[in-house]
């Protein structure tokens, strides 16, 4: 597996049966799955959203409960949405926004 032949492998998880597929499938010894915690900042595509209790103990789950088999690396957002914008105003705006998601999330 591609895991196994790189020094690191990274993936984004956006959900708990994510983290129970990761775990169900550990790594050798020594290595462990690397993760981002993907946030959905308003695209509605994929992610969890930053406001919901579930985020957070998703966010516990990964970093607590199997420290052996995966490593929360941190985590991502994409404002995806701020493809509809109809100018430079709106897209500050999604991004500002954006980022005060993620830092109030982080700061939980």
């Amino acid at each position: 597996a591609l895991a196994e032949r790189l020094d690191a492998f990274q993936v984004l998880l956006d959900s708990a049966a994510g983290l129970a597929l990761l775990r169900g499938r550990p790594l050798s010894p020594g290595k462990r799955w690397l993760v981002w915690l993907k946030l959905d900042c308003g695209n509605g595509r994929v992610g969890v959203h930053p406001a919901e209790p579930g985020a957070l103990e998703l966010a516990r789950a990964v970093a607590q409960e199997a420290p052996r088999e995966v490593a929360l690396v941190g985590v991502y957002a994409h404002c995806g949405h701020s493809y509809r914008c109809a100018g430079v105003r709106e897209v500050q705006a999604a991004a500002r926004a954006a980022t005060a998601a993620v830092l109030h999330f982080v700061a939980a």
